[in-house]
Order: C-alpha cells, then structure tokens, then sequence
C-alpha cells in the first residue's frame, strides 16, 4: 500500500526507466523528453513530500521548484556527493537551466489554446503544423555535458525514494 509520496517516487521510478529504455532503443527523441519530463515532474514532488503528506502541487511545473527546495535538503546533497553545502548550491544553479527546458516540455496551453514545442501534442508554427515525432528538439542533446549531469543528478535521487 501506498501513501502519495512513495506512489509519486514508484511512479516517477517507472517513467524514468522507460525513458532510459527508449533511450537505449534509439527510440524518437520526443518520446525520450516526455517520459524524461513526467519522471522528473513526479520525482520533485514525490521527493518533496513527507511520508503521509497529501500533495499541494497540483501543476506540471515542479522540476525547477525542488531544485531550488533540494538546496534545503541535506538528504538529497548527500545522496549527490557533496560535503559542502555551498558547492552543492553551485551545482544546483547550473542545473537549473536544463531543468527549466525538461519542465517546459509539459503541453501546457498558452493564449488561445496555442501549444508550444513539446513531445507529446502536435503544435503550430507559422501556419505550419509539428508533429513530435519528427521533430529534432535543438538544444534538448541528452549527451551534452551538462544535461548528463543532470540526469545524473536524477538518478541520484532515486537512491531516496
């Protein structure tokens, strides 16, 4: 039996496996960003609750927010390696640009319902309609030294759920 902290961290467990298999797999890109956006989504606030607690986020827009929450979170630097509080608030803050571009991935609606670039809703631009699946995503190279890290850092946090 779950309560909704150790469901968000099993579910975000899950989501974030599937993502590292597609990966593997070679699969399209979009299909990689969004099982990389709903695991860190669920992580943040799984990780951010206390065992027993009922969420209070109700938004996709969590990634950034436990970045800046996990600097309070001695378990969470230690889980990442880091002795000095300070490094690791370094180590936060250049994490936050990647983290913010993950988060931007929710297909949430702008003015008139417009969509903006993201893996899983076709959108319009310019007159012209998107498909994910045959978009390259620039500037989203999972390779790239610090998007590793990043996940790096994800997957460090899974050590405590």
């Amino acid at each position: 039996m779950h309560d909704w902290r150790s469901a968000y961290l099993t579910q975000a467990r899950s989501d974030f496996q599937m993502f590292r298999l597609l990966e593997r797999e070679g699969a399209p890109l979009s299909h990689c960003l969004h099982y990389l956006q709903m695991a860190t989504e669920k992580l943040s606030k799984g990780l951010k609750l206390k065992p027993g607690e009922a969420p209070r986020e109700t938004v996709q827009e969590a990634f950034v927010s436990f970045l800046k929450a996990a600097q309070g979170m001695p378990s969470v630097r230690a889980v990442n390696g880091f002795d000095s509080s300070r490094r690791y608030r370094s180590f936060l803050m250049s994490l936050q640009p990647y983290a913010q571009q993950i988060q931007d991935l929710t297909p949430r609606g702008g003015e008139a319902g417009l969509r903006h670039v993201n893996p899983e809703y076709p959108w319009e631009t310019n007159g012209i309609v998107m498909v994910p699946a045959e978009y390259p995503f620039p500037g989203y190279d999972l390779n790239r030294h610090h998007m590793a890290r990043l996940l790096s850092f994800v997957e460090h946090c899974f050590l405590l759920a």
